[in-house]
């Protein structure tokens, strides 16, 4: 039985969030300024705001406020401005275009996800920011991890991996590490997957991040599970759905019960087995989750399989392959046609297996192509040794002149005689921005 991993850096649309009055208050003073300000880097700087306070439950509101945060900054990059302003324009247009990848992303839309994370890339290194270079890399690198081309994966998270430790930043080095992990996961070497996933559970424990403890939690489980060591898979499978349940992250909690019941359906017990992929499979449908859909239509399909079930298994496979070649996800690909082929050989349909063989058989080559093994080990032998070159290089002042560039930027307009309420919402603003950029860069919400 097929298991997925959990691979991408926080999952916002699996994230179940109310707004708190306090947040509501928030929004509607910030409202405000959208509809009074006479300056567009205010109404940029309001829009990031309430995108960080709505982001996780309201993902197409997010995706609405980051595309106009884009227009805006198009729009005015288009004109002269003085160096502070062109580069507050340039680095909300770099977070909106990585926020607008990451919801693409979720949706497994990989192809606009892939364009505006590459865009994102540009601009971060038109201004030299070390922190949105390294976001970017990670965020390309991890689509092509998901659409299996793990040698461009590779390429682009050690590189990112690099830039993190350097940075000092544990959550990118976790992150990095996690996929990386993924890659060799992929590629059947598990002591060395075993090896990333426990680095990346002792960062994750040491900064008290419980969602991507779960995810940690779960791919540990993953490798176990493919040893064999079900009670042990088991174990780090309900620990995690344990609390993913507890932080109501509804798409980690979503895979943690999937992954039990692989762990059912391995032991046997495919009724239970499939009143988990069940329960899994409308989670994921709530949250649009295509990738994940495609993983659960898939597994219950190979349940019905294992039950003599042939024309359901028929039927769920088609469904998941159809949704699989949609969003290109090879992995699902493979294991749908796999599927399909066993149950139309068992039917005596010999035409029909013999294409969903040869569907098979290509996305098995690609995803495990002797090219991309030897680029995988040729890009962790040149991070290595970069790693040792770069020892001594010195963190770069991005930080600073970013913090110059907002205190810039606020003096100038203070001229303009804003309200209270505006005037609290640029302070705030300026703060926030900072802050965000420089602490929590990762996550992709700034």
């Amino acid at each position: 039985m097929k298991r997925t991993l959990f691979i991408l850096l926080l999952l916002p649309l699996g994230v179940s969030a109310q707004i708190s009055s306090e947040q509501q208050a928030k929004i509607d003073s910030l409202k405000q300024v959208i509809q009074t300000a006479g300056n567009d880097s205010f109404i940029v700087n309001a829009l990031r705001i309430w995108d960080t306070i709505i982001y996780s439950s309201d993902p197409d509101l997010d995706l609405e406020l980051n595309e106009k945060i884009e227009k805006l900054c198009l729009k005015n990059l288009e004109r002269k401005l003085s160096p502070s302003e062109q580069t507050i324009y340039q680095v909300s247009l770099s977070s909106a275009l990585t926020n607008i990848g990451i919801y693409h992303e979720q949706k497994g839309d990989y192809t606009p996800a892939l364009d505006a994370h590459l865009r994102s890339l540009s601009i971060a290194k038109k201004i030299e920011n070390e922190v949105a270079i390294g976001r970017a890399l990670y965020n390309i690198g991890n689509i092509y991890k998901r659409q299996g081309n793990l040698a461009k994966a590779t390429k682009y998270l050690t590189k990112s991996l690099g830039i993190h430790e350097k940075l000092g930043l544990p959550q990118g080095v976790a992150s990095c590490l996690n996929n990386i992990g993924n890659i060799y996961y992929k590629k059947g070497d598990y002591s060395e997957a075993l090896n990333y996933y426990a680095r990346t559970l002792a960062i994750r424990e040491e900064i008290n991040d419980e969602k991507k403890v779960g995810l940690s939690l779960n791919n540990i489980g993953a490798v176990h599970e493919i040893l064999g060591d079900y009670s042990l898979a088991m174990d780090y499978y309900t620990r995690s759905f344990n609390l993913y349940n507890k932080i109501g992250h509804k798409s980690g909690a979503a895979l943690s019960q999937s992954n039990i019941g692989n762990i059912y359906a391995l032991q046997g017990d495919h009724k239970q087995a499939m009143l988990q992929f069940t329960s899994s499979l409308k989670k994921r449908e709530a949250l649009g989750d295509k990738q994940g859909i495609a993983s659960c239509l898939n597994n219950l399909s190979h349940c019905y399989f294992e039950q003599n079930d042939y024309a359901r298994a028929i039927e769920y496979g088609k469904r998941g392959l159809a949704i699989a070649q949609e969003i290109g996800v090879v992995q699902e690909i493979r294991h749908a046609a796999e599927v399909l082929y066993l149950s139309y050989q068992q039917l005596g349909k010999h035409q029909l297996a013999l294409s969903m063989h040869e569907i098979y058989v290509q996305s098995r080559d690609s995803f495990f192509s002797e090219a991309n093994h030897q680029e995988v080990v040729r890009q962790e032998y040149k991070y290595a040794y970069e790693k040792r070159v770069a020892a001594d290089i010195p963190i770069n002042a991005e930080a600073e002149k970013m913090l110059d560039a907002q205190l810039k930027m606020q003096t100038g307009q203070s001229k303009l005689k804003l309200v209270d309420t505006q005037r609290c919402v640029l302070q705030w603003s300026i703060l926030n921005i900072v802050n965000t950029l420089y602490c929590y860069y990762f996550i992709g919400r700034f």
